[in-house]
């Protein structure tokens, strides 16, 4: 290879390599959403949870009205919609970079 051909190459993996870095960057940003989504998921879970075990210890307190009057506030919460997952789609280069293109003319 000449100086110049070797020259282009490095060029070439440096974009590559640059290229890469994007991506990896761009997946973990879509990590982290996810990642908070799933925390935002867990704590509203947790509390219905909350509301349904103290709905029932109204219940067996004899507290029925009161009981009554929270279970008719949490079956008016809104039911949030479902939500389509952005699924990433990895583009990797079919391009390879090969130092030595005269060893395959052999």
């Amino acid at each position: 290879m000449t100086p110049a051909e070797i020259a282009a190459h490095a060029l070439d993996l440096a974009d590559e390599l640059e290229r890469m870095h994007r991506a990896i960057d761009s997946v973990y940003a879509a990590m982290n959403a996810a990642s908070d989504s799933v925390i935002c998921l867990q704590d509203a879970l947790t509390s219905q949870q909350q509301v349904i075990c103290r709905i029932r210890e109204l219940f067996e307190g004899r507290r029925k009205r009161e009981a009554r009057d929270l279970l008719s506030t949490a079956a008016a919460m809104p039911v949030p919609k479902r939500t389509t997952v952005v699924k990433l789609e990895s583009a990797w280069s079919t391009r390879f970079f090969d130092p030595y293109p005269e060893r395959k003319a052999k």
